[in-house]
């Protein structure tokens, strides 16, 4: 609508909410002396629906989604809106690492990632690491097809079976699976691998029900 902005002010293009970037800066747009960044939702509160108690944005979705910005020239700043600090403690770190060095981390398995931070947190060999990464793969893998707080009844087609019945199966397993390795640890540890691993996947399970 013909508003001038001053050539060193940095343009910052949000995500749609939901984690999806919609815009980014143009050829023109990245000569600016100012540059360009990101504000970015890893929680979210507003219309048409939220997504506060459990961290739904799985890694794979800000890795696609931040490295295309960084890759289109946004790159002065980013920002995240994380609401509560804690059930998104593993998506702001992974934010954070990629920010810091977007080269490496984007050519960093997830999976190596979250086994890498499973043993410096919990102390755990390589085969336990591996399985809290898996869980938590599957953890990202349910909430990427629907965030548990966006479940609502009617939802799931049962013309090739029961899907919604299928979702709440899937988290049963790993919350079991979740389970098992909470056990096995200290009782020092057990609170973080719970606010880490069992809180969320028992959550989404809990509200798929």
């Amino acid at each position: 609508k013909g508003l001038e902005i001053p050539d060193y002010v940095t343009l910052i293009w949000p995500d749609d909410n939901f984690g999806y970037i919609r815009q980014l800066p143009t050829e023109k747009e990245r000569q600016r002396s100012g540059g360009a960044g990101i504000y970015y939702h890893l929680s979210y509160y507003g219309r048409p629906t939220s997504y506060l108690w459990l961290s739904s944005t799985s890694p794979a979705l800000i890795r696609e989604e931040m490295t295309k910005a960084y890759d289109m020239g946004a790159q002065e700043i980013w920002i995240a809106n994380v609401g509560d600090l804690k059930p998104a403690e593993t998506e702001i770190e992974y934010f954070l690492d990629l920010a810091r060095d977007v080269d490496t981390v984007r050519n960093t398995d997830i999976g190596d990632w979250l086994k890498t931070n499973a043993k410096r947190d919990f102390g755990f060999d390589e085969n336990k690491a591996s399985e809290y990464a898996d869980i938590k793969l599957g953890y990202y893998q349910n909430v990427g097809s629907r965030r548990p707080e966006h479940l609502v009844n009617g939802l799931f087609s049962e013309n090739f079976g029961d899907e919604g019945q299928k979702m709440i199966d899937s988290y049963a397993s790993l919350e079991k699976r979740a389970e098992t390795l909470y056990n096995e640890l200290s009782d020092d540890r057990k609170p973080s691998l719970y606010e880490l691993l069992l809180y969320p996947v028992k959550g989404a399970k809990n509200m798929a029900e």
